[in-house]
């Protein structure tokens, strides 16, 4: 294969991304630039996405690659949760597919400090690769350049610190896509209520990136492709308890409500949670990420209406190819983003075998009347 493959078709990616990025025409005729939508995914700072499925190694690199010995330390924000066990499951295998050794793997709970002392004992180590989610990223700016410093590739999950700059100091973002994640949720929310009725927004309240998209993506979406559903609510969220409260405030001053959105399965929960003390059991619930609660209720014919998901497997080997492309000296995207899916008491347990990589829990499928 030409060598040059690689490059043509990252180049031919981000050349699509560019005409088709940003904004669409609502009706015919100029209108002002306040007024366009966006459309598709961006990066943090305005970066045209290229899809993962191009990111690839040829042959001899992998060869090359397999009798270098690297060494990769992957710090992450969670290792339980479903998205990141199968995270992890991807990173592995294509590290084992190109002999690298895993020399350190962290969970930092979510907490932002522990994750800085994580990434510096990560640092101490001397990888040749680093995988990282920032929890807080800014915070962890000066560390992040000191890796690149020290000669280890730095491929980043979803959130990227300011003062950094590709491809000099990281190797390139992989994330889903947002856009289509948020544009999905609101697809299946319209259609559970065949395009007319109410719908409750819970939003993520902190300035985060990738949250941030998709809900925005959703929203938009709702407005401007279903002038029949009104947004009687929208209120925003920061953890499972808080998720819980606002859907009780949202039930009382909203009770015809006939969906509620959530950000992400954790705080799905606490909104469902809200529902069932309410002894609700018409409106419907939709959020980002499989969870095994979650799909219970939804397989017994609950609240649960519904997920989109993307390939965390696939975010996985993107992780590793990002990073080992740029170890070994090879031009490399600053944006990767991975395909989403919408999931259904339907399709669950299809999907959940293509992206999960396992087959459904037999207790997810027991509690289907």
């Amino acid at each position: 294969m030409n060598k040059w493959a690689p490059l043509f078709a990252v180049g031919l990616f981000v050349m699509v991304g560019l005409m088709g990025l940003g904004f669409f025409l609502l009706r015919e005729g100029p209108r002002p630039v306040s007024e366009l939508i966006q459309l598709s995914t961006v990066g943090p700072r305005g970066e045209a996405p290229v899809n993962s499925d191009v990111l690839y190694l040829l042959d001899t690199q992998i060869k090359s690659v397999r009798k270098m010995g690297l060494k990769a330390a992957v710090v992450l924000h969670d290792t339980k949760s479903d998205f990141s066990r199968v995270l992890i499951r991807g990173l592995k295998q294509e590290m084992a597919n190109l002999d690298i050794d895993l020399i350190y793997l962290s969970d930092a709970g979510y907490d932002p400090y522990i994750e800085r002392l994580q990434l510096i004992s990560a640092l101490l180590k001397a990888p040749d690769l680093l995988i990282i989610l920032p929890l807080n990223p800014d915070d962890l700016t000066y560390y992040l350049k000191l890796a690149n410093e020290r000669n280890t590739a730095v491929a980043i999950l979803s959130n990227l610190s300011e003062g950094l700059e590709h491809p000099k100091d990281y190797a390139g973002v992989v994330t889903g896509d947002l856009f289509q994640m948020g544009r999905y949720a609101a697809e299946m929310v319209a259609s559970s209520m065949a395009g007319s009725g109410e719908v409750a927004i819970l939003y993520h309240n902190t300035p985060y990136y990738v949250t941030n998209q998709r809900d925005q993506a959703l929203e938009t979406v709702l407005k401007h492709r279903y002038p029949n559903i009104s947004i009687v609510a929208r209120e925003g969220v920061n953890s499972t308890e808080e998720a819980e409260a606002k859907t009780l405030e949202i039930l009382k001053y909203h009770p015809e409500v006939d969906a509620i959105y959530a950000p992400w399965a954790s705080f799905a929960k606490g909104s469902l949670a809200g529902l069932r003390k309410m002894n609700n059991k018409t409106v419907k619930l939709f959020t980002v990420d499989f969870d095994k609660d979650l799909s219970k209720d939804m397989m017994s014919g609950g609240n649960v209406g519904g997920f989109v998901v993307d390939h965390p497997f696939d975010i996985g080997l993107a992780l590793v190819r990002l990073g080992v492309l740029s170890k070994i000296g090879e031009p490399t995207p600053a944006l990767i983003t991975v395909r989403a899916e919408k999931v259904d008491k339907q399709s669950l347990a299809i999907r959940w075998r293509e992206i999960q990589h396992e087959e459904i829990p037999a207790d997810i499928l027991s509690v289907a009347p």
